[in-house]
């Protein structure tokens, strides 16, 4: 029963980190590699990781980030407005940390004979 809890509370971590970067970029953030810019790459990094753990791919993100900004959308309009923006945005940042993962994992596999999985590594 704990791990069906833990596995939805990792549902809920991804929803409500991609719902933050929704918001921030939104209302005119950008990824970058300082200031809230920083904090936005480490928030979709950490979503990323945890979709790729639960065997999402980044189509599937894409789908809850356009649901979120859908369900949000009748409060806070301009979310709709700027949709395009955000989903791009978000798949570039998604697909960068995909790649890195997937990159990392085949590394590793090359060196460690007794295989380390990706949750051993970044937890």
């Amino acid at each position: 029963m704990n791990d069906i809890n833990q596995q939805k509370g990792n549902y809920y971590i991804i929803a409500d980190h991609l719902r933050t970067t929704i918001f921030a970029l939104a209302d005119g953030a950008v990824f970058e590699p300082k200031s809230r810019g920083y904090i936005l790459k480490k928030l979709v990094k950490k979503a990323t990781l945890l979709a790729y753990l639960l065997g999402l791919n980044s189509e599937q993100l894409q789908k809850i980030s356009k649901k979120l900004i859908e369900v949000n959308s009748s409060y806070y309009q301009h979310l709709k407005k700027k949709e395009d923006l955000i989903i791009g945005e978000l798949k570039k940042e998604i697909d960068k940390t995909m790649d890195f993962i997937n990159k990392s994992t085949q590394e590793l596999d090359k060196y460690y004979t007794p295989k380390i999985t990706t949750e051993d590594i970044f937890f």
